[in-house]
């Protein structure tokens, strides 16, 4: 590659790469000296360490033509040292600095190759390489241990107990080490049961505040879940597999308790999981049939409000391939919902559990009935209704909905909503559109926008009552009145009544004050119709409320919109707003400006008027020439190459 190829680099280049904000980043870094031992590979790649919250290796390629980067910062796309690094390399160019070649063998290289570390690096000056952090530590502690090694080996057995007796009398630590090991060894089920439940005892009392309530210098150290895990283990080994089952239940319940009393989620949701991935192993060794191993899982997930378990329980399920265990677990299943039981969320799960078991044992004439008697039960019609519709039982299906609209009070919007959709489902469904049409106007009405009126034009179309729904929806987004069938014709109104009967819904549908600018800019913007754009973004709101007359117009998406067939229009949009965001005096309105600027230049160019944009672009530097970081931005917009700035 002809390493020139970075000479004809323009700031819209960078920016096009790096992005406005990682470029004047990246320009902020190069003036302050950030960049150093720059060097070029034969192939033409740009090397050098650049300064930031340590020293990283930068690395930056052309290839077909792109902008390519590699970094050791943590920033996971083109970052502000790469930006930094062409800069410099521009510079030298313009200054006819000479910039060494890299041999192959720069250690630079091979750090950037790196793809994965074991832990935190640091370059060692003594090794003259990087430097895993943890590595290191466990090399230190193996050369200091030699001799210390050594010497305990020479001790007799009385010496060592002696020893062991001392330390563990000046280092509480130790002797807690030595017993979790006694208990560990011993192998026996009570000892370690206690241990066990000493833990659960602890995560259900939650950390000692009282330790680091006044000292602000110390930080709260998390909950180890070390000694518990090893227990756990210890009990698995020794083969006592229904304790451990049984204390697996007691953690969970511990847990939930932690987690609604004290703020420690964060130690919690990575520990937990793993320790009851033990409890877990012991399953298949325990005296418990594979239909009760079921019925264990499901007590756990009932009784896991956090669901932290879900994944390792979730091999179980997919394991369960006996039909038998299936139907035990169904009957199991079916004499607890059969029990008063009142917990919605609870019958809800069980119900999903057994439409499982129900399934896989070919039961599925049960579901619909199960279904049913659930719904008299807990009131949750939408799971029946969904499912009567996913079994084309469309009658069945707008009984329930029409049973649902009378047993749900009506302030519960959000349920009646539901039904309402599910209503419209069905009448699609069966082909009656025009009823259909109706869930869509009601929905349009209540909630105006571009994608309600899109979905009732084209239900109305299905019902082949298009063009009369259509031009009553787009009265009401220009005048804010709602359809009538009665009265007399008001000036303006559409000469087709409106179409569409009422649903069983009856809505309190407010009036409202139009024009509903900003749905008409969209409208218009969606339909390709420049001329209707202009209108409407040429009338000014009469209130400064965020209510239907008023909203912020989305200029740059006007002027896109009009600008092929009203291109002064759009210049003098962009114009407005690249002005105003100068108005700021900010760098990141000078940035904003920019992106006007370019439509302004570019449309310019267009219309071969190219003079009209210099003296604009003259203007502007002559207004802001005591804004430096302005003539920057103002400067970038001109089409020169970076090294023939001034």
């Amino acid at each position: 590659m002809e390493k020139d190829s970075y000479a004809d680099l323009t700031w819209e280049d960078l920016e096009d790469w790096a992005g406005t904000t990682i470029v004047s980043r990246g320009r902020t870094y190069q003036r302050n000296s950030s960049v150093s031992d720059l060097g070029i590979t034969l192939e033409g790649t740009l090397i050098a360490y650049v300064l930031g919250s340590t020293r990283y290796v930068t690395q930056v390629a052309i290839q077909d033509g792109d902008l390519t980067s590699e970094c050791t910062c943590p920033y996971w796309t083109t970052c502000k040292h790469a930006v930094a690094v062409v800069l410099e390399y521009l510079m030298c160019l313009k200054n006819d600095v000479a910039v060494p070649q890299i041999p192959p063998t720069d250690p630079r290289l091979d750090r950037l190759r790196e793809t994965e570390t074991t832990g935190e690096e640091y370059w060692d000056p003594e090794l003259g390489m990087w430097t895993d952090v943890e590595e290191q530590l466990e090399a230190e502690q193996q050369q200091n241990t030699g001799p210390l090694l050594a010497y305990l080996k020479k001790q007799t057995k009385a010496q060592l107990v002696e020893l062991l007796d001392e330390l563990t009398d000046a280092f509480p630590d130790i002797r807690e080490f030595l017993e979790d090991r006694r208990k560990v060894r011993s192998g026996d089920a009570s000892i370690l049961l206690k241990a066990i439940r000493q833990e659960i005892a602890d995560i259900r009392e939650g950390p000692d505040w009282d330790e680091y309530e006044y000292e602000y210098e110390q930080e709260y150290q998390p909950m180890s879940f070390n000694r518990l895990k090893t227990y756990l283990q210890a009990l698995l080994i020794a083969g006592h597999a229904e304790e451990l089952l049984q204390v697996g239940k007691e953690l969970i319940n511990a847990v939930n308790f932690a987690l609604d009393n004290y703020d420690i989620e964060g130690d919690i949701i990575d520990e937990i999981p793993a320790c009851m991935e033990i409890v877990v192993r012991a399953l298949p060794a325990s005296s418990l049939s594979s239909s009760e191993q079921l019925i264990w899982v499901i007590d756990i997930e009932l009784a896991d409000s956090y669901e932290l378990c879900y994944n390792v329980l979730e091999n179980i399920w997919n394991n369960a391939n006996k039909k038998s265990d299936w139907r035990e677990l169904a009957d199991e299943l079916q004499k607890r919902l059969a029990v008063k039981q009142t917990d919605k969320y609870l019958r809800n799960q069980l119900t999903g559990w057994l439409i499982a078991a129900l399934e896989q044992t070919g039961r599925e004439d049960e579901i619909i009935p199960l279904r049913e008697r659930e719904a008299e039960i807990t009131g949750d019609y939408i799971q029946l209704i969904d499912l009567l519709i996913e079994e084309k039982h469309y009658e069945d299906a707008e009984n329930w909905c029409q049973k649902a609209i009378s047993n749900t009070d009506p302030n519960h919007q959000g349920t009646i909503s539901d039904i309402e959709d599910r209503l419209r489902t069905i009448r699609e469904k069966t082909g009656d559109h025009l009823s259909a049409a109706t869930f869509y106007a009601e929905d349009f009405f209540s909630n105006p926008s571009l994608h309600t009126f899109q979905e009732l034009c084209k239900s109305a179309q299905k019902a082949k009552v298009g063009p009369a729904v259509e031009a009553w929806a787009r009265y009401f987004l220009e005048t804010g009145h709602l359809p009538r069938t009665k009265g007399r014709k008001r000036k303006g109104e559409p000469n087709d009544k409106w179409p569409l009967p009422k649903t069983e819904f009856e809505k309190d549908i407010d009036a409202s004050e139009g024009p509903m600018i900003h749905l008409l800019i969209e409208l218009a913007i969606a339909e390709k119709k420049p001329t209707e754009v202009l209108k409407w973004y040429d009338i000014k709101p009469s209130t400064t409320n965020y209510t239907w007359g008023y909203m912020y117009k989305p200029s740059l998406e006007v002027a896109h919109a009009i600008k092929e067939k009203y291109p002064d229009r759009a210049i003098a949009i962009w114009k407005e707003q690249a002005e105003s965001a100068i108005s700021r005096v900010q760098v990141s309105g000078y940035q904003e400006a920019g992106t006007y600027l370019r439509e302004v230049r570019d449309t310019l160019k267009r219309l071969n008027r190219e003079k009209e944009w210099e003296a604009y672009l003259s203007e502007l530097r002559d207004q802001n020439k005591r804004r430096p970081r302005c003539l920057e931005a103002l400067n970038g917009l001109a089409g020169k190459r970076i090294i023939d700035r001034e």
